[in-house]
């Protein structure tokens, strides 16, 4: 009997050695509603004064990332890859990051191409946004487990960016605030930075 039980325990013990321990966020990566996580602000003002809504995103590890939903950060290579990231995605440029032309006083001279515009604020259309292809471009990445979404909108959004950096742009979502990084599984680490996001899968710098 008592050969039985430390035969019955070797057994056990022998099984648990050969589990494998499943960090937070292991998986098939998955996007989904949760309907209680929230923004810090529901609402930012836009350039013209109009409030845009906002949405959270949070990854398995409990970090949060809130940015604006529908509003995407585009820095094309030229117009034609503009032009094509405003069809893809049905945009509208709402803003760019031109400078200005210096007084003559301050002795500086900027050329035409300096001064050009280098990255442009696109509201996109989220009925063109394919989020069927999200699961794949995040598996692509590398993504595993769980990412909270406190709206559909803000799921479509991020399925967008995504999307865009799977086919090659150079965008990031909007972000209302800077996430914070996670060691493991973080969208914005393996996805995105708040600067720019990058061809992944990627180990990301700390924005």
């Amino acid at each position: 009997m008592v050969r039985r039980l430390l035969l019955v325990l070797t057994v056990m013990m022998l099984g648990s050695c050969n589990q494998k321990i499943v960090p937070p966020g292991a998986g098939q990566f998955r996007p989904t509603i949760n309907a209680a996580l929230a923004p810090l602000q529901s609402a930012v003002p836009d350039a013209q004064g109009t409030p845009r809504p906002v949405a959270a995103s949070r990854d398995a590890q409990g970090v949060q990332s809130d940015f604006v939903e529908s509003l995407v950060l585009v820095r094309p290579s030229s117009q034609s890859d503009l032009d094509a990231f405003l069809s893809r995605y049905g945009g509208t440029v709402l803003r760019d990051d031109t400078i200005p032309e210096p007084p003559p006083s301050l002795g500086i001279t900027l050329t035409a191409d300096q001064r050009g515009p280098k990255e442009y604020l696109v509201r996109i259309n989220l009925s063109k946004v394919d989020v069927a292809n999200f699961t794949t471009n995040a598996t692509a990445a590398g993504l595993t487990g769980i990412l909270e979404f406190s709206s559909q909108n803000g799921l479509q959004t991020l399925a967008a960016v995504a999307d865009a950096v799977a086919t090659g742009f150079d965008a990031s979502p909007d972000y209302v605030s800077r996430p914070k990084r996670s060691r493991t599984n973080n969208l914005n680490d393996s996805l995105m930075r708040c600067d720019r996001i990058v061809p992944f899968p990627v180990e990301l710098r700390g924005g």
